[in-house]
């Protein structure tokens, strides 16, 4: 088997035994099923532009890049909510 087909079976094989306790660990974090699958679904894209074979952890790189952008979301999603409601204070001031 060449190389290229070699690389490609075993990012399969590590995005099948990782992909759905991965996505239920960021959904535990972000409480959101579908920003989770988003997550861990970029971070296997970045594992694979990354040259698989030059991470020597797969699984150790998954779920700390999960988990890291897990909680950049979590606390992304939380400043959205903060500039939200400071904008409806301030048109409520206003009336």
């Amino acid at each position: 088997m060449p190389a290229k087909q070699e690389a490609i079976h075993a990012f399969e094989e590590v995005f099948k035994r990782h992909y759905q306790r991965l996505c239920q660990r960021v959904s535990r974090i972000t409480n959101d099923s579908e920003a989770a699958e988003d997550i861990v679904q970029e971070v296997f894209i970045n594992l694979w532009n990354k040259e698989p074979q030059n991470v020597e952890v797969p699984e150790a790189y998954l779920y700390r890049a999960c988990i890291n952008r897990a909680l950049n979301h979590t606390a992304s999603t939380k400043r959205k909510v903060q500039l939200q409601q400071e904008q409806v204070n301030q048109i409520n001031e206003q009336v």
